[in-house]
């Protein structure tokens, strides 16, 4: 029998020891300290760093390996569509701003904000005058009597946001790193309300000091708007909770508010924008960060753990954000970003709150989505009709959308339940192939999209903005207008696609020309897109046999080996009998598209471009203490964590 060998116990160093260590580390660490931020003049690069141009501000970095908060420039394109946003979003803070001020002028309930599904800019108030507002309905009269009134939308005229008192944007970035993004955020951000105050947080004392070095840098050292902050990004959220009964949630007209509540209070007030771009996933702030955002405010949030998101550990994704992914089907993109968004609904309507997503989109190794946040609890009762289970075959492309519930007509009788439990109406099993199902989810069902957004982010290409802001200026605005391109040509009331290139791997043939595909969907009373993450798949409203129908019609002209027919798959697939007329002949939508897509202008936008740089991807996590954020493994002086002394972690 083999000897027992009895593990010898850990041989500690003596106390005096560890800590003579830990002062040599100290003094050394202290002795290739960078330059304090006080110590930075705008302008004038300190001894020891470099400096990283990126849109209006210029950051510093240290040349000393290891001690630099994390920056990656891959994310230039995500730092260029958040200031595109955000410009827009400002100005349709202001343009909100109006609306109640139009409406508390013709004495309308104005408090509540309507949520922008599928409009955006300025909503005229639908309703006439009332008749006890006899100037409002004088006015109406005399412009009818000279025929410039028009019978169904009361006079507006738009209203100097400085002489109306707006409160300007209070912005959030919980996980700022060297804060370059906030920078850019105070420097770009120049249209509608404005910025009136920009918390730049990081749990890390190295990242923080970063931020106030970078700042110091670019001149906003005495710029009141800039506040750099220490701490957790959860609990500092937690402690700026919305109060629903305030009414500094409803308006950002000063007037309207008084005097003590028009001034925001840094401590505990809510946010009008929280950013959110962790390393990794998001899932932990979702819960402080649902509270800490105004009624109508915006939540951006970037999750770069797509191995997750996308089956690669079903388990995991499943913990993090309470949905099931799809490893065997050929749509990960998009269903990480419908869970994403799912799972922010399931947090939000904990606190009678809802989500209207305005933008979603996969670019390069993450997804960022950028929802509007609004109380209401009759629209929380239609949650599960917003949400959806996936059924997707394990022999095939074929999948099925399974909503959780389904409206029910308003009942004046009992106006409390607004949602019931929806049928199956799923196979038992694939009816192409007879395999069973795989089943994901649940997944955000409903648009991920505002397209009326989509469009007045197209148009800042085009025009400049009133306050000078130009999209065209971005130093990733290529790349930025190519995916909003893409995006605004989906179908958006259509969750998920098919690939092209896995259906004909599967019978074994040829692909047929993405243009014959649309015309055979078209033919045959069905839309078609491409879906924005995908060049090569198809978003169609036709269900599965159809497309299988085309496919069987295409092998048909262009037939496939007979060995590969001997395949039981493939033979039971092409026995199927078609139930749809199948012509490939190019429609005139189709040519007409394809017409638009090539007169894109002077200048054509690639809406799927390729990658400026070889390795453009995803960087090492940066230094730091703090796992649960965005930094883990190394402190700022390189030094592995499990190396270090308990004295360095007392000194944090």
């Amino acid at each position: 029998a083999a000897r027992r060998v009895r593990a010898r116990p850990p041989v500690w160093p003596r106390a005096s020891t560890r800590i003579a260590a830990a002062v040599r580390a100290m003094s050394a660490e202290a002795g290739s300290a960078p330059a304090p931020a006080a110590a930075v003049q705008p302008g004038v690069v300190p001894e020891g760093f470099e400096t990283v141009t990126e849109g209006a501000a210029t950051v510093l970095f240290s040349s000393e390996q290891g001690a630099n908060a994390f920056y990656n420039k891959v994310q230039v394109r995500n730092r260029d569509l958040s200031i595109l946003v955000l410009n827009e979003f400002s100005r349709q803070l202001a343009f909100e701003a109006e609306d109640q001020i139009e409406r508390r002028r013709l004495r309308q309930p104005w408090r509540k904000i309507p949520a922008t599904w599928d409009v955006w800019g300025r909503q005229v108030p639908a309703q006439e005058p009332k008749p006890e507002q006899s100037d409002a309905a004088d006015k109406a009269a005399a412009a009818e009597e000279s025929g410039q009134e028009g019978k169904d939308k009361p006079d507006v005229q738009p209203v100097d946001h400085l002489a109306a008192g707006l409160c300007g944007m209070r912005i959030l970035e919980a996980l700022a790193a060297s804060g370059l993004r906030s920078v850019r955020y105070i420097k770009e951000i120049v249209e509608g309300v404005g910025i009136e105050k920009l918390i730049v947080n990081d749990l890390e004392a190295h990242a923080v000091e970063s931020i106030k070095r970078n700042a110091a840098f670019n001149g906003l050292t005495g710029d009141e708007r800039f506040v750099p902050s220490q701490g957790d990004g959860t609990m500092l959220m937690y402690k700026h909770r919305v109060e629903p009964d305030s009414n500094k949630e409803h308006t950002r007209v000063k007037s309207f508010l008084g005097a003590s509540n028009a001034i925001w209070d840094m401590e505990k007030d809510a946010f009008d924008v929280i950013d959110l771009d962790p390393y990794g996933s998001p899932a932990i702030f979702m819960d402080s960060a649902v509270q800490a955002v105004r009624d109508g405010g915006l939540l951006c949030v970037t999750a770069t753990d797509l191995p997750t998101l996308c089956g690669k550990n079903s388990e995991n994704c499943f913990a993090k954000y309470r949905a099931m992914p799809l490893k065997v089907a050929n749509y990960p993109h998009e269903m990480a970003i419908r869970m994403l968004l799912g799972f922010i609904e399931s947090k939000a309507n904990v606190y009678n709150r809802h989500i209207v997503p305005i933008l979603s989109v996969h670019m390069n190794f993450y997804i960022r989505v950028f929802v509007r946040v609004y109380t209401n609890r009759n629209e929380i009762k239609r949650s599960a009709t917003k949400l959806a289970t996936v059924f997707h075959s394990r022999g095939c492309e074929s999948f099925w959308v399974q909503r959780l519930a389904e409206a029910k007509e308003r009942d004046p009788k009992n106006i409390n339940h607004l949602a019931r439990p929806a049928g199956l109406k799923v196979p038992a099993t694939c009816p192409e192939t007879g395999a069973d199902l795989a089943i994901g989810g649940p997944i955000w069902a409903e648009p991920m999209h505002n397209p009326a957004f989509i469009n007045v982010l197209l148009e800042a290409f085009e025009q400049k903005r009133p306050n000078g802001f130009d999209a065209s200026a971005l130093q990733a605005a290529g790349l930025v207008q190519g995916v909003l391109l893409a995006v605004s040509e989906e179908l958006h009331d259509v969750p998920l696609f098919y690939s092209l290139p896995a259906m004909c791997k599967v019978l074994h043939c040829t692909s047929p020309p993405l243009a014959k595909v649309q015309s055979a969907l078209v033919n045959a009373g069905y839309r078609y897109s491409q879906p924005h993450s995908d060049p090569t798949g198809i978003k169609t409203d036709a269900p599965p046999q159809v497309m299988w129908d085309m496919m069987r019609a295409w092998v048909k002209k262009k037939p496939i080996a007979k060995e590969r027919q001997q395949d039981p798959k493939v033979a039971r697939i092409l026995a199927n009998e078609s139930a749809t007329d199948i012509s490939f002949v190019l429609t005139d939508e189709v040519r007409e598209k394809m017409r638009a897509s090539n007169k894109m202008g002077v200048k054509k936008v690639a809406k799927w471009g390729v990658n400026p740089e070889k390795n453009w991807g995803p960087k090492a996590r940066a230094a730091g203490t703090h796992s649960r954020q965005t930094h883990k493994g190394k402190g700022a002086s390189g030094e592995p964590a499990a190396k270090r002394t308990k004295l360095d972690v007392f000194k944090l």
